[in-house]
C-alpha cells in the first residue's frame, strides 16, 4: 500500500483554498486593538495557500532522505487541531453578536461564553505554533542525518 507523501497533503489543500477565495470572495474586518484591517477572502486564501506550499516544499527538499514521520503527523495534527479551535471560536463569537438578549444576567453570560471564545483562539495560536516547533524540529533533524551520511 503507498503512502501519501507528507508535502503532498499540504499541496492538496492548496486548490481547495484558491476555490473558496475565488468563489465565495467577501471582504474581511480584522480588528487589532487600535487598527481595523479590511481585506478580502481571496487575499487571506491566496496567503495561506503560500504559506502551504512553503510547508510542502520543505517537506519535499528532504524527499530522498527519511524524515521522521511521526513528528510530520504531529506537526499536521497540531496544526489541524489548532485551525479548527480558531475557527469554531470565530463561529461562537460571531453568533454571539446576533443574538439579542433580554436580561442582565444572559449579558453577562455572553460576556463569559466570549471570554471562552478568546481562549479558544490562545489554544489555537499555541498548538500551531508548537506544530510549527515540530516542523523544523524534524527539518534539523532530517538535515543533521543528510550531513552525517556525507
Amino acid at each position: 500500500m503507498k503512502t501519501i507523501k507528507l508535502y503532498w497533503i499540504f499541496w492538496i489543500w492548496i486548490p481547495v483554498l484558491l476555490f473558496f477565495g475565488v468563489f465565495f470572495n467577501k471582504d474581511v474586518d480584522i480588528q487589532l486593538h487600535d487598527t481595523y484591517l479590511v481585506t478580502t477572502k481571496f487575499q487571506i486564501s491566496l496567503l495561506l495557500s503560500i504559506f502551504l506550499f512553503l510547508l510542502g516544499l520543505g517537506y519535499f527538499n528532504f524527499r530522498k532522505l527519511e524524515v521522521n514521520k511521526k513528528l510530520g503527523r504531529l506537526h499536521i495534527l497540531l496544526t489541524a487541531i489548532g485551525i479548527i479551535a480558531i475557527v469554531i471560536s470565530r463561529l461562537i463569537q460571531l453568533r454571539l453578536t446576533t443574538e439579542n438578549y433580554q436580561n442582565d444576567f444572559e449579558e453577562y453570560n455572553k460576556i463569559d461564553i466570549y471570554m471562552n471564545s478568546l481562549m479558544g483562539y490562545a489554544l489555537g495560536i499555541l498548538l500551531i505554533v508548537i506544530g510549527f516547533v515540530t516542523y523544523f524540529i524534524n527539518l534539523i533533524l532530517t538535515r543533521n542525518k543528510k550531513i552525517k551520511l556525507k
